[in-house]
């Protein structure tokens, strides 16, 4: 399996998608999943943010712990999972044995992007945005670091951010 890594908004889902369409196997939203299970759950669809503000950050990462377990389970797919996931050291050992792709875009259109559905639920409350947006991109960016097979920057387009890919697994398959 081929796990996308990175903040959100920096185009996992995008990449993702095409990159399984290129290579012609699944591809998995781990939050479109999250928020499958939640309304089967629950009775009503609510997205990962409102699910978060609803129910709390423990409940969301909870139910997040158990979904992105489960979903492992499918072999050939690309699966995207939320800017959060890997924070958590279970999911962290969860990614052993995967191809783990960090994907980065430039830091300050990730940061409008997020602000345009107005104040994420995972940003620091006694901070201002900019300032909640600076402490988690520096701890989450490191983490992302560590655990990432490589790293690609989405700062053209989604194509070329998926021949980079596809190149990169076409060297490593030839050495």
């Amino acid at each position: 399996m081929i796990i996308l890594i990175g903040f959100k908004n920096v185009g996992k889902s995008s990449i993702g998608l095409e990159l399984a369409r290129q290579m012609q196997c699944a591809f998995i939203d781990l939050d479109a999943i999250i928020e499958d299970v939640y309304a089967a759950e629950q009775g009503e669809r609510l997205n990962c943010r409102d699910i978060a503000r609803a129910h709390g950050e423990a409940y969301f990462r909870t139910l997040e712990k158990s979904v992105f377990a489960q979903t492992l389970s499918k072999k050939t797919a690309v699966l995207s999972l939320g800017g959060g996931t890997v924070m958590d050291g279970d999911n962290q050992a969860l990614l052993k044995g995967h191809t783990v792709i960090h994907i980065t875009a430039p830091y300050d259109l990730v940061f409008e992007r997020i602000m345009s559905n107005g104040m994420p639920s995972f940003f620091l409350p006694d901070e201002s945005p900019r300032a909640s947006f600076n402490i988690l991109w520096k701890v989450r960016d490191a983490v992302y670091r560590q655990l990432a097979t490589f790293h690609i920057y989405n700062g053209s387009t989604v194509l070329a951010a998926v021949e980079k890919i596809l190149n990169h697994n076409k060297i490593r398959e030839g050495s």
